[in-house]
């Protein structure tokens, strides 16, 4: 009896870890960035999910990094504010003395962060989410650690009938 119980929980989890996995599995939102010849010609920003799908009407918010504070961090003013369109593009023309950007792109608790050097042409992403592969792992250790209660209450449950008898 209590393998057939077993075997059903196992099935149990077996059956909602492949149903709720590809849902609960949350997308890696990346911004890039394209401008002109030099400064001060429009940047447009391109913000997608990961599979590369658009961030379709995000929020945009671009910063001018106008130096280091004394601990190292940048030092941001608020530049721009928009939103994306529906194929994850939005444009803002650059201040011609400036060449340090950060931008920041959310939507529905996704954010995707990028940093733009227009002097050397550089840029870099930061992900504020974990990589797939972790985030598999973690949703097995969540279901794991359900099947691990539930088998828990149905021992405490098994315990109380074979005291009473």
């Amino acid at each position: 009896m209590n393998i057939n119980r077993c075997l059903r929980v196992l099935a149990l989890l077996l059956i909602m870890s492949s149903v709720f996995i590809p849902l609960a599995s949350a997308h890696r939102a990346f911004v890039g960035y394209f401008v002109g010849a030099d400064a001060g010609d429009e940047m447009q920003v391109k913000a997608w999910y990961e599979g590369g799908s658009p961030m379709a009407n995000a929020d945009v918010s671009v910063y001018l990094i106008t130096g280091t504070d004394e601990d190292g961090k940048d030092i941001k003013e608020p530049y721009f504010e928009g939103s994306t369109d529906e194929d994850g593009f939005c444009t803002f023309l650059t201040d011609r003395g400036e060449t340090m950007y950060s931008i920041v792109v959310e939507q529905d608790g996704h954010r995707a962060r990028g940093t733009i050097d227009l002097e050397n042409q550089a840029s870099s992403s930061q992900e504020d989410e974990l990589p797939l592969p972790a985030r598999v792992v973690a949703g097995f250790g969540y279901l794991i650690g359900l099947a691990g209660v539930g088998m828990m209450i149905s021992a405490r449950k098994m315990k109380k009938q074979y005291e009473k008898s």
